[in-house]
């Protein structure tokens, strides 16, 4: 069905795994895009590379190629982010592209996206039990778990979850 100006036909644009664009078709930059998104198949050779590739040929300062490779990192599956550093470290990759990263302390920023990562799964998981054990949490206590940045407060509050009758009980300390 036609809509707006005559001759002018409005079509959506999906990006999905079965809609990516093709390695010819597209920028780096779409390409980076869509690793975030889930979109691009981050856990095989070929996705990775294909990455890589993008972050190098996306013509911006280490600084920015930092910045793309850490959303990338963090974004990526655990499988996908080993097969990602692993190709980082294969001599293809290994140069000034990858020593950037490096110098401006991308294993810092991994680490801290891991942690980050095990607080916000931890959180998760204890909102899981909650919801799933109808303990009804209150917005504070929903807040405390999201807010929490100690993982092992967070294996306490779950092992609670596990056993307690009320959500007081989970939070007592």
């Amino acid at each position: 069905m036609p809509t707006g100006h005559p001759g002018f036909d409005l079509w959506p644009i999906v990006i999905d795994p079965p809609h990516a664009p093709s390695a010819e078709g597209a920028s780096p930059r779409l390409v980076i895009f869509d690793a975030c998104l889930g979109v691009l198949e981050m856990g095989t050779e070929p996705g990775a590379r294909r990455i890589l590739t993008a972050v190098h040929d996306s013509a911006t300062s280490a600084a920015d190629r930092k910045r793309l490779i850490t959303l990338i990192l963090e974004a990526a599956p655990a499988a996908a982010r080993q097969i990602l550093e692993d190709l980082m470290a294969t001599t293809e990759w290994n140069n000034d592209f990858v020593e950037s990263f490096t110098n401006l302390g991308i294993e810092q920023g991994i680490e801290q996206g891991i942690e980050q990562g095990a607080l916000r799964a931890k959180a998760e998981s204890i909102l899981k039990v909650l919801d799933a054990r109808d303990l009804k949490p209150t917005n504070d206590q929903r807040g405390q778990v999201n807010g929490a940045t100690d993982l092992a407060q967070l294996d306490r509050w779950f092992d609670r979850a596990l056993t307690a009758t009320t959500a007081a009980e989970i939070f007592a300390d």
